[in-house]
Protein backbone atom coordinates (compact mmCIF):
# COMPACT_ATOMS: atom_id res chain seq x y z
CA UNK A 1 0.00 0.00 0.00
CA UNK A 2 1.75 2.94 -1.57
CA UNK A 3 -1.12 5.26 -1.38
CA UNK A 4 -1.42 9.28 -0.72
CA UNK A 5 2.37 9.45 -0.89
CA UNK A 6 3.18 12.18 -3.71
CA UNK A 7 4.38 9.20 -5.72
CA UNK A 8 6.14 10.13 -9.20
CA UNK A 9 7.63 6.85 -10.31
CA UNK A 10 6.45 3.38 -9.50
CA UNK A 11 10.28 2.39 -10.50
CA UNK A 12 11.61 -0.70 -8.84
CA UNK A 13 7.81 -2.48 -8.59
CA UNK A 14 8.40 -4.12 -11.91
CA UNK A 15 10.52 -6.80 -9.89
CA UNK A 16 7.33 -7.16 -7.44
CA UNK A 17 6.13 -10.22 -9.84
CA UNK A 18 4.29 -11.84 -7.62
CA UNK A 19 2.34 -9.28 -6.26
CA UNK A 20 -1.44 -9.74 -6.54
CA UNK A 21 -2.48 -6.41 -5.19
CA UNK A 22 -1.56 -2.66 -5.87
CA UNK A 23 -2.64 0.41 -4.36
CA UNK A 24 -1.62 3.30 -5.09
CA UNK A 25 -4.33 5.67 -5.21
CA UNK A 26 -3.19 9.33 -4.77
CA UNK A 27 -0.47 10.05 -5.66
CA UNK A 28 1.16 11.77 -8.75
CA UNK A 29 1.86 8.92 -11.06
CA UNK A 30 0.73 10.00 -14.72
CA UNK A 31 2.82 8.09 -17.53
CA UNK A 32 4.71 6.20 -14.73
CA UNK A 33 2.19 3.70 -14.26
CA UNK A 34 3.12 1.96 -17.24
CA UNK A 35 5.88 -0.20 -15.13
CA UNK A 36 2.58 -1.56 -13.42
CA UNK A 37 2.47 -4.00 -16.98
CA UNK A 38 5.00 -5.90 -15.80
CA UNK A 39 3.03 -6.95 -12.74
CA UNK A 40 1.57 -9.95 -14.93
CA UNK A 41 0.05 -11.45 -11.65
CA UNK A 42 -2.02 -8.47 -10.23
CA UNK A 43 -5.85 -9.37 -9.61
CA UNK A 44 -6.65 -6.21 -8.12
CA UNK A 45 -5.09 -2.65 -8.71
CA UNK A 46 -6.24 0.94 -7.59
CA UNK A 47 -4.54 3.75 -8.83
CA UNK A 48 -7.65 6.11 -8.88
CA UNK A 49 -6.43 9.88 -8.58
CA UNK A 50 -3.41 10.05 -9.91
CA UNK A 51 -3.75 12.14 -13.21
CA UNK A 52 -3.79 9.11 -15.67
CA UNK A 53 -4.42 9.97 -19.11
CA UNK A 54 -3.43 6.38 -20.44
CA UNK A 55 -3.38 2.88 -19.45
CA UNK A 56 0.05 2.18 -20.91
CA UNK A 57 1.16 -1.30 -19.70
CA UNK A 58 -2.27 -2.35 -18.38
CA UNK A 59 -2.96 -4.86 -21.74
CA UNK A 60 -0.39 -7.63 -19.87
CA UNK A 61 -2.70 -8.05 -16.73
CA UNK A 62 -5.02 -10.73 -17.83
CA UNK A 63 -5.69 -11.77 -14.18
CA UNK A 64 -7.00 -8.22 -13.32
CA UNK A 65 -10.52 -8.86 -11.50
CA UNK A 66 -11.19 -5.54 -9.56
CA UNK A 67 -9.78 -2.33 -10.93
CA UNK A 68 -10.26 0.84 -9.78
CA UNK A 69 -9.04 4.10 -12.26
CA UNK A 70 -11.56 6.78 -10.59
CA UNK A 71 -10.24 10.34 -10.78
CA UNK A 72 -8.12 10.55 -13.35
CA UNK A 73 -7.76 11.74 -17.01
CA UNK A 74 -9.07 9.16 -19.21
CA UNK A 75 -10.81 9.58 -22.47
CA UNK A 76 -10.21 5.33 -23.43
CA UNK A 77 -10.63 2.20 -22.16
CA UNK A 78 -9.03 0.17 -25.48
CA UNK A 79 -6.13 -0.76 -23.14
CA UNK A 80 -8.27 -2.58 -20.76
CA UNK A 81 -9.32 -5.29 -23.85
CA UNK A 82 -7.19 -8.22 -22.95
CA UNK A 83 -8.34 -8.05 -18.84
CA UNK A 84 -11.25 -10.50 -19.27
CA UNK A 85 -11.74 -11.42 -15.97
CA UNK A 86 -12.13 -8.00 -14.60
CA UNK A 87 -15.26 -8.12 -12.87
CA UNK A 88 -15.77 -4.73 -10.92
CA UNK A 89 -14.36 -1.48 -12.53
CA UNK A 90 -14.57 2.01 -11.50
CA UNK A 91 -13.64 4.49 -13.90
CA UNK A 92 -16.02 7.52 -12.34
CA UNK A 93 -14.62 10.71 -12.53
CA UNK A 94 -12.67 10.60 -15.62
CA UNK A 95 -13.06 12.25 -19.13
CA UNK A 96 -15.00 9.23 -20.65
CA UNK A 97 -17.31 10.18 -23.40
CA UNK A 98 -19.73 7.66 -25.61
CA UNK A 99 -17.07 6.70 -27.54
CA UNK A 100 -15.43 4.81 -24.75
CA UNK A 101 -18.11 2.21 -24.42
CA UNK A 102 -17.45 -0.08 -26.99
CA UNK A 103 -14.51 -0.81 -25.16
CA UNK A 104 -16.09 -2.48 -22.52
CA UNK A 105 -17.76 -5.67 -24.94
CA UNK A 106 -14.71 -7.47 -24.14
CA UNK A 107 -14.82 -7.65 -20.47
CA UNK A 108 -17.54 -9.96 -20.32
CA UNK A 109 -17.06 -11.04 -16.54
CA UNK A 110 -18.30 -7.15 -15.54
CA UNK A 111 -20.76 -7.20 -12.38
CA UNK A 112 -20.08 -3.86 -11.25
CA UNK A 113 -19.38 -0.95 -13.72
CA UNK A 114 -19.10 2.43 -11.94
CA UNK A 115 -19.23 5.07 -14.78
CA UNK A 116 -20.34 8.44 -12.27
CA UNK A 117 -19.15 11.88 -13.19
CA UNK A 118 -17.70 11.51 -16.79
CA UNK A 119 -18.62 13.29 -20.23
CA UNK A 120 -21.44 10.61 -21.25
CA UNK A 121 -24.62 11.84 -23.24
CA UNK A 122 -25.92 8.55 -23.88
CA UNK A 123 -25.50 4.75 -23.16
CA UNK A 124 -26.96 3.51 -26.58
CA UNK A 125 -22.85 2.51 -27.58
CA UNK A 126 -22.80 0.30 -23.87
CA UNK A 127 -22.81 -3.25 -24.61
CA UNK A 128 -24.71 -6.03 -23.42
CA UNK A 129 -22.87 -7.22 -19.94
CA UNK A 130 -24.82 -10.38 -18.86
CA UNK A 131 -23.16 -10.44 -15.36
CA UNK A 132 -23.76 -6.77 -15.04
CA UNK A 133 -25.81 -6.39 -11.69
CA UNK A 134 -24.74 -2.51 -10.60
CA UNK A 135 -24.54 -0.07 -12.67
CA UNK A 136 -23.80 3.41 -11.56
CA UNK A 137 -23.95 6.75 -14.45
CA UNK A 138 -25.01 9.71 -11.86
CA UNK A 139 -23.20 12.62 -12.85
CA UNK A 140 -23.18 12.84 -16.76
CA UNK A 141 -24.92 14.53 -19.36
CA UNK A 142 -28.01 11.73 -19.62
Amino acid sequence: QLQNNRLTSLEGVENLRTLRSLRVEGNALGPCVKLIGRLTALTQVDVSNNGLERLDGFGTLVHLEEVNLSGNRLKSLDALGACKRISELDVSDNLLTDVALPHIKALSRLDVLNLEGNALTSLEKLPALEDLTELSVARNRL
